[in-house]
């Protein structure tokens, strides 16, 4: 992903999803955001959804759910709740190792290091 498009996407997130940054990152239990999907990929259109990963802080190795909605925007949200155990357990998967962890954009994290 060139600067131009992630760029393009971090300011997307930010003028039309303000509210929903900043009430996610205020949670002590989120621990990562990042954007998945078509918008990550480079390769959205028109109808595309925004792909938000957010992984928390949870107990147990297991996918929390998601949520699909509309935010005062034509652009639809799903957001993919994931524990921490879970992403862990996942890493080794040629599914994650091909198509999730090369092509994410980083929103926020409470970690020192992630790429």
């Amino acid at each position: 992903m060139n600067d131009s498009n992630l760029n393009r996407i971090k300011n997307l997130i930010k003028n039309k999803f303000p509210n929903l940054l900043n009430s996610l990152i205020k949670d002590p239990k989120i621990k990562y955001i990042a954007i998945v999907g078509s918008y990550a990929y480079g390769n959205e259109n028109l109808e595309s959804d925004l792909d938000i990963l957010v992984v928390i802080n949870y107990q147990e190795a297991k996918t929390l759910g998601g949520v699909h909605f509309l935010e005062n925007s034509s652009i639809e949200i799903d957001l993919i709740l994931l524990s921490e155990k879970y992403i862990h357990s996942k890493i080794l998967d040629n599914y994650w190792k091909q198509s999730i962890l090369p092509d994410h954009i980083t929103l926020w994290s409470s970690y020192d290091t992630c790429t």
